[in-house]
């Protein structure tokens, strides 16, 4: 969905905010409920994967706070999406970071979800929560962020390895900061990175390695940077 300006953004928000809320008011039966669920939180998702455009809409009808709520659904496929709509309401700026703090012990969770998609989501949307700042890099030390998503990297056997490759890239967003980089050192990451790996891209031209990265090669460069 595209709109072309803020009052038609309003108008179509606020009715597809009106119907979900009164199909839940009429009681109808659970699994249907839940493909709605998954559906508003794949919109949700999908309207924020371009831009921040939607970022005060989803606020004004306090769509963050249910996509959060989601996260916890017994419905496997809108856990999946509340993943999605998450991660993409922090990735284009730290403007919601606030209102998506709670959500972090869910998505840590999330990360030995039985579902490969929901894993890799659940990463993914992590990543995203200090890709702008390092406002809630705190709170993803504290409720086990970090060493979560280097259990991916060791143990998840996901037949694609998305939920791995994406962790990879969460932690390299992690190591921008200083903190998070000492969290990584002190649960030994290099020698869960491979140490030839990381032996091999010691003697690799900055340049060269930014050209040719890879999530395990993006980790590698920012614990070999020197802490400025």
């Amino acid at each position: 969905l595209f709109f072309n300006d803020t009052a038609t953004t309003e108008i179509y928000t606020e009715q597809i905010v009106g119907s979900v809320r009164c199909v839940q008011e009429t009681g109808i039966n659970a699994e249907y409920m839940g493909t709605i669920r998954s559906k508003v939180c794949n919109l949700i998702g999908n309207i924020c994967r371009h831009s921040g455009f939607f970022y005060d809409v989803l606020l004004k009808y306090d769509l963050i706070s249910d996509a959060i709520k989601c996260c916890q659904d017994p419905d496997k496929h809108t856990r999946k999406f509340a993943c999605f709509a998450v991660g993409n309401a922090g990735f284009h700026s730290d403007k919601l970071y606030e209102h998506l703090r709670p959500c972090i012990p869910y998505l840590t969770e999330l990360l030995k979800d039985p579902e490969e998609k929901t894993r890799a989501n659940a990463a993914g949307a992590l990543g995203n929560l200090v890709r702008n700042s390092s406002s809630l890099a705190k709170d993803l030390i504290k409720h086990g962020a970090l060493h979560q998503l280097l259990e991916v990297v060791v143990s998840d056997k996901g037949p694609s390895q998305s939920p791995r490759r994406i962790a990879l890239f969460s932690i390299g967003n992690l190591c921008v900061y200083p903190e998070c980089k000492k969290v990584f050192e002190e649960l030994n990451i290099r020698s869960i990175i491979d140490p030839a790996v990381l032996q091999k891209y010691k003697a690799v031209s900055y340049t060269h390695l930014r050209a040719h990265e890879t999530p395990e090669h993006l980790v590698c460069r920012l614990l070999l940077e020197k802490k400025k």
